[in-house]
């Protein structure tokens, strides 16, 4: 019988792989903007019409139809700074509609409502986009009307107030993963990539009752290092599969 020798590729393949992959505390492969884990403060934000209702002990408003309802706080973004919220509705809109953020972001439009316009906006310390050049939107649920209905306008400003601005297609907008690559931004290579310090997620809904959910809005890198785990594993593991196969012929042998 002929012994093969032992050879450590495989294992040191996976080592680095993994090591790799475990660098997100350096590298930081995904950059959460926000996972709307902290509440709006509705009472401490301000409303441009007062007719747009103020609950104090609920983490949602309801919006009157042709009010646009604007609000802020500070530091309730993962990454600091100030969060920005308006929601429009509709002239034509027959209902009040609601939104909220506390654990996710909802919308929930009424069949004769038609909330037309939310909008969120973020300050925070400097973003590399060239690193973390797809943006995420982490998607709860859309209901029947939302699918195909949502319009996403991202809007990103760096220090020095240049402006790059993205689309995201009505049918684009999917329950799960979302990532739109911003390369393709218009304006991308006039703007200091490495220097993001704004960031703007408009919605639109392009018909009546509407409601979807958000789980989290952020910054990725493509791949991401969890990618190369996976591939790593999957290499390992073929190179195990070819490593015995050829054992075991050569013993035959």
């Amino acid at each position: 019988m002929i012994k093969r020798p032992f050879h450590p590729w495989p294992l040191a393949a996976l080592s680095l792989l993994l090591t790799i992959a475990s660098a997100d505390t350096l590298r930081a492969d995904i950059v959460v903007l926000d996972d709307f884990s902290t509440p709006i403060e509705f009472n401490a934000g301000s409303f441009s019409r007062s007719d747009a209702r103020n609950d104090f002990w609920a983490p949602e408003v309801t919006i009157a139809p042709g009010v646009t309802a604007t609000w802020y706080d500070d530091g309730a973004g993962i990454l600091g700074g100030r969060r920005d919220v308006s929601a429009q509705n509709a002239t034509t809109s027959a209902q009040s509609s609601m939104i909220s953020i506390d654990g996710y972001l909802s919308v929930n439009s009424p069949s004769a409502n038609f909330l037309c316009a939310t909008c969120l906006s973020y300050t925070f310390a400097a973003i590399n986009v060239e690193i973390h050049h797809k943006f995420v939107i982490d998607v709860l649920s859309l209901d029947p009307a939302a699918k195909g209905n949502i319009l996403g306008t991202l809007t990103l400003k760096d220090r020095d107030g240049k402006t790059a601005t993205a689309n995201f297609a009505a049918t684009a907008l999917n329950v799960g993963r979302n990532k739109l690559e911003l390369q393709g931004m218009q304006n991308w290579w006039g703007i200091d990539r490495t220097s993001v310090v704004f960031a703007e997620m408009a919605f639109m809904t392009t018909q009546p009752a509407v409601d979807f959910t958000i789980d989290a809005l952020a910054f990725s890198t493509n791949p991401e290092p969890s990618t190369f785990a996976i591939m790593g594993l999957v290499f390992t593991a073929a190179a195990v599969v070819h490593f015995r196969k050829t054992a075991k012929t050569e013993k035959s042998d």
